[in-house]
């Protein structure tokens, strides 16, 4: 979506030229980290690299986006905070870090070890899935309770909806 709105409000060729080199430079980013990846993970390297390329364009796009919203209203407020409002809370980010650690370490001990302890595989994967599900839920409670901003829109798009 980010790409697209550059698309849509580049109308100088300034603005065209850069968007041109940012491609080519994410081009050759992919260039040289693909490979390396490819032969270290296979097929999962490939999906890497290309997370690797669509990150680094968001990145730019958001870069952009940033500057062109702070030129549009620097009479008026002075520097965009538009890249701040896009990183969640430091308390939403902790919580996606805790649930990360702890499926990983659901990974490790529920499904690895329990496969390999010969436990039934149907409520080895139903226990693992179990702790994704409450770590979803968890963090999905910490985006409603800590991020106003998510929350006020969710509660305006659902009354519009019921409109």
């Amino acid at each position: 979506m980010t790409e697209a709105f550059v698309y849509g409000v580049s109308i100088s060729g300034k603005d065209v030229t850069r968007l041109g080199i940012a491609h080519v430079v994410v081009g050759v980013i992919f260039a040289v980290v693909a490979p390396g990846l490819v032969a270290e993970h296979g097929a999962v390297g490939l999906v890497a690299a290309n997370c690797v390329a669509m990150a680094c364009r968001s990145l730019y796009s958001i870069h952009f986006a940033t500057h062109f919203f702070a030129q549009s209203k620097s009479e008026r407020r002075g520097k965009s905070d538009l890249a701040f409002k896009l990183v969640p809370r430091a308390t939403v980010l902790l919580t996606f870090a805790l649930s990360y650690a702890l499926t990983s370490v659901a990974k490790v001990r529920i499904y690895e070890g329990g496969i390999a302890s010969g436990n039934n595989f149907v409520v080895v994967c139903i226990c693992h899935v179990a702790v994704g599900i409450l770590c979803l839920a968890v963090c999905c409670v910490s985006i409603l309770v800590f991020d106003k901003e998510v929350k006020d829109s969710l509660v305006s798009a659902a009354k519009r909806k019921q409109e």
